[in-house]
């Protein structure tokens, strides 16, 4: 396992290693990335979430045929432990947050912007809206 993070970086993510010792790829559908591009630019957002930007700048885009089912893409859902409270909860993947329904997760919180290009059984570290480190694990991919 290897942490990676730009200085400075407000997010950090450990990218977990695959048999002997290969790095994951991080992937995003090509859709998902032009849909959450429109949603900055939309919103006058460009250089104001620049963690998002840099993962966005990371992920390889791919067709929609070509992603993963143990990817987290845009509208998945997913099991998590959270590793400091050690709750395992599901959460939905959403572009934008609805209060209608439970547990989701925006693409524009940190948490979202970290679950984006996931894998199963991925740990990530990430900094809260409060500055805390958080730290889960991917259980399952719904």
């Amino acid at each position: 396992m290897r942490k990676s993070a730009s200085k400075g970086s407000q997010y950090k993510y450990e990218e977990m290693k695959r048999d002997a010792g290969a790095k994951l790829k991080l992937m995003i559908k090509k859709t998902d990335h032009e849909k959450i591009q429109d949603i900055l630019t939309k919103n006058l957002l460009q250089g104001k979430l620049p963690e998002l930007e840099h993962k966005l700048a990371r992920l390889k885009k791919v067709d929609s045929t070509e992603i993963s089912s143990e990817v987290i893409s845009m509208n998945s859902q997913a099991f998590i432990l959270d590793h400091d409270t050690s709750e395992s909860y599901k959460i939905h993947l959403v572009y934008q947050f609805s209060p209608l329904h439970g547990t989701q997760a925006s693409i524009l919180s940190p948490l979202g912007s970290a679950l984006l290009g996931s894998r199963k059984n991925q740990e990530i570290v990430y900094k809260t809206r409060d500055n805390e480190d958080r730290k889960i694990r991917i259980l399952d991919i719904l």
